[in-house]
């Protein structure tokens, strides 16, 4: 997948997250960073925060995509079940925009907008 088009897709997952969902929760910092970088704007939280979330809410759950990020996004369904409604398609969503071109991490997220900000300079350098 061309990098312009990781881009997009990003993009169109920002979008629903905006609309859709009060909470995203992330593993760390980096995370946060990113998603912040391409415009979400609902609140972030991290796994500890779980006992901030109310029945009320829609939170998506957007850890990284190896092992470990696997296994926490699994708990953390695990213990919003009841509390929260997970929606059902954002972590797929970002899946299927990241994964394509090699990356399993959300704040991989962060290299797209460096990388392509370097083209876009060069290309207007030129």
């Amino acid at each position: 997948m061309q990098q312009q088009s990781v881009l997009a897709a990003v993009s169109s997952v920002v979008s629903q997250i905006n609309t859709e969902v009060d909470a995203v929760f992330v593993e760390g910092k980096k995370d946060k960073i990113a998603l912040e970088s391409v415009g979400v704007s609902c609140v972030i939280l991290y796994p500890r925060h779980v006992t901030n979330v109310t029945d009320d809410m829609v939170v998506a759950i957007l850890t990284d995509f190896d092992t470990e990020g696997k296994r926490l996004h699994h708990r953390l369904r695990h213990r919003l079940h009841g509390c929260a409604v997970v929606h059902g398609t954002i972590r797929r969503d970002i899946y299927a925009a990241l994964v394509p071109s090699g990356r399993y991490d959300i704040e991989s997220i962060n290299n797209l907008i460096t990388d392509e900000e370097l083209n876009f300079t060069t290309i207007e350098g030129f």
